[in-house]
């Protein structure tokens, strides 16, 4: 759900299923990769791959390549007061959801 919807400056929120959303922080960058080849997957890996924390670095061993990679940068993460919110109309399992204001789907 983010390819594409997310950028510089937008914020992010979290919650664990089940449960109210905690924290957010600012995105401060975003990489997105359209992946053709393993090439491309051992360049990002290369370049990435401490940070991102891959537990498998060898994409030779892996089932299959991704067909995409989306990288977001964060900052500032902090905790937030605790709040619901309502995803009718994105789906129960939804693990992304995005919106232009936090507010539209904020139960209060």
């Amino acid at each position: 759900a983010p390819w594409r919807k997310i950028g510089t400056g937008d914020t992010v929120y979290f919650k664990n299923s089940g449960e109210s959303v905690c924290a957010s922080a600012k995105v401060s960058e975003v990489k997105q990769f359209v992946i053709k080849d393993i090439s491309e997957v051992v360049k990002i890996i290369n370049q990435y791959g401490d940070s991102i924390q891959l537990v498998n670095r060898n994409p030779t061993k892996w089932p299959s390549l991704p067909k995409y990679c989306i990288l977001i940068f964060l900052k500032d993460p902090h905790a937030v007061a605790p709040f619901n919110i309502d995803k009718t109309g994105f789906g129960a399992p939804t693990a992304w959801i995005t919106v232009d204001d936090i507010e539209t789907i904020k139960i209060v």
